[in-house]
């Protein structure tokens, strides 16, 4: 039964008529207890609610795959499972190897540009599908907003062209690829799963949001995408884990930009909500381990979910001289100097040294440090290169 549906009336009373009957109730998937902006599953904050009609002594059971101290705190008081016994797993998938890209700067109207990133980062998926067709991999897109999944169905559509469409063994054509998205309408969704999670299913490209993820079981999915990060390490690894069921090699790749850590810390600073301060810290803690890892393998989900590591002082010595070195290149002979024509003094270049471990992003530096966005870019290369050191 659907959290959804125990928002009915007539469910509540029908509950209410069968309580000497229930032995036990099991929450699946319940880190949407808490978790943010889950507007499609909003039911599951009610949840105790419904665990208040039932009699003290019925056990509760709450599963997820992903949750932090603090939800797993919120999960046990919504649910009213005080004194109750944790067991705990690694979240670790020793078969899915995570890759992590910075994305290329480039407006949102800016169609042709952004044709040229999606051509770089979904170039093995088109080569894949245009080669092998219907015995192509499996590949699961996520993005962050329905407009960013239209975007990438369209270019998926221009792209493969014929290709689009495949002959099944019914003697009919079937699309290659399907969107999936919070007002995709029941049957449709319905028809996408059933044809993505069949061994022998046509469907071979899903791109959704997260709404898609949920309750889908698909053990062959070879690749999963995330188009621009999504919300917290916990979404992340919730989402990625689709990649590899059935235990096999595969991959998880992660495609983020500054833009979208901006714009949401912008939102939650605005959002007075009694959960508003620990969607900053998921944010900070993303941000952290996207930067971490940019443009790099990462072999585990262990390596996302460490703590960041502040810089060494050899790390930092190394960052100072680095800067500059910067700071040299920057004088062009100006009468004013360096200082007065950059404003990148050398008080600016102790304060970068003494925030470095505060600094992860472009967004980071033009709030804190620089108004140059040329600049900004140069000292985040800095501090990435010191971090290697």
């Amino acid at each position: 039964m659907s959290p959804e549906a125990l928002e009915d009336n007539s469910v509540k009373k029908a509950i209410i008529r069968i309580l000497k009957n229930v032995v036990c109730v099991a929450v699946d998937e319940a880190h949407c207890i808490e978790q943010w902006e889950c507007e499609f599953r909003t039911a599951y904050g009610s949840l105790g609610k419904v665990r208040s009609l039932l009699m003290p002594e019925v056990p509760v059971i709450a599963l997820t795959a992903t949750a932090t101290q603090g939800t797993t705190s919120t999960i046990i008081a919504t649910l009213e499972m005080k004194g109750c016994s944790g067991v705990r797993g690694s979240t670790n998938r020793t078969n899915i190897n995570y890759y992590v890209e910075k994305l290329p700067k480039y407006q949102d109207y800016d169609f042709h540009r952004q044709d040229h990133v999606f051509a770089d980062c979904f170039k093995h998926i088109i080569s894949d599908v245009q080669k092998n067709g219907l015995h192509s991999q499996k590949y699961l897109i996520f993005c962050y907003t329905k407009s960013c999944c239209c975007d990438i169905f369209e270019f998926f559509e221009r792209k493969l062209g014929e290709k689009l469409w495949v002959d099944t063994d019914k003697g009919d054509q079937k699309r290659i690829i399907e969107m999936y998205v919070k007002v995709t309408d029941e049957m449709t969704k319905k028809n996408i799963i059933e044809r993505f999670t069949s061994i022998v299913g046509s469907l071979r490209i899903v791109v959704a949001t997260v709404v898609f993820g949920m309750g889908v079981d698909c053990p062959d999915i070879r690749e999963v995408y995330h188009f621009r990060a999504p919300p917290s390490l916990m979404d992340y690894m919730q989402e990625s884990g689709r990649a590899g069921r059935d235990g096999l090699p595969s991959k998880a790749f992660l495609f983020y930009s500054s833009k979208e850590f901006g714009n949401r810390l912008s939102k939650f600073k605005k959002n007075k909500g009694k959960n508003s301060e620990m969607h900053i810290k998921d944010l900070e803690d993303m941000k952290r381990a996207e930067f971490n890892n940019q443009q790099s393998t990462v072999t585990s989900a262990t390596s996302l979910e460490k703590d960041y590591v502040p810089l060494s002082p050899v790390q930092k010595q190394f960052l100072k001289q680095k800067l500059e070195n910067y700071r040299s290149s920057l004088i062009d002979g100006s009468v004013l100097g360096v200082d007065y024509s950059t404003g990148f003094t050398l008080a600016l270049i102790n304060d970068i040294v003494g925030m470095c471990d505060e600094i992860f992003s472009i967004n980071d530096v033009l709030t804190k440090l620089v108004w140059s966005e040329n600049q900004a870019e140069n000292i985040l290369s800095i501090l990435s290169q010191a971090k290697e050191v």
